[in-house]
């Protein structure tokens, strides 16, 4: 693929190249591997410390997450195929989270709050760049039979 973009002199057309959400990571994936890796929570594996079906309450440190992702369009120009990718970094940061653990398993997710920023670049070109307003977040997500911690 020819990496030098052409003067558009004549016309372009994008190709459709399939669902952006191929190219977004599973938020609730880097949610729970934060958490299962979160010192503040570890120590819920230890059963003598924390026995079978009891059910403790656990606040969550303010949790800073990065996230980065390369969406692209794809533009055929004279018979080639050129790729614009833009850089896409997002950080989220999740505030009074609370999370049930039962058997070293979190079972319910108390939420809190949500703010964060993010960026838009485009060959090293920052485009834009937002920060977000705390946004409440409603009620409890019960997670079924738990994720392990």
């Amino acid at each position: 693929m020819d990496s030098t973009l052409p003067h558009f002199t004549d016309s372009a057309e994008l190709l459709p190249h399939g669902s952006l959400a191929g190219h977004i990571p599973n938020f609730s994936d880097i949610l729970i591997g934060t958490w299962q890796k979160s010192r503040e929570i570890l120590d819920f594996r230890d059963q003598q410390k924390h026995p079978a079906n009891v059910v403790d309450t656990v606040p969550l440190f303010e949790r800073s997450i990065p996230w980065k992702f390369q969406p692209y369009l794809e533009i055929l120009f004279r018979g080639k195929v050129y790729q614009v990718v833009f850089d896409i970094e997002l950080t989220l940061i999740m505030k009074d989270i609370i999370l049930e653990i039962e058997n070293a398993t979190i079972k319910a997710v108390h939420s809190g709050s949500l703010d964060g920023s993010g960026s838009i670049s485009l060959w090293g070109a920052e485009l834009i760049k937002r920060s977000f307003p705390t946004v409440r977040l409603p009620g409890i997500v019960k997670l079924g039979k738990g994720i392990r911690i």
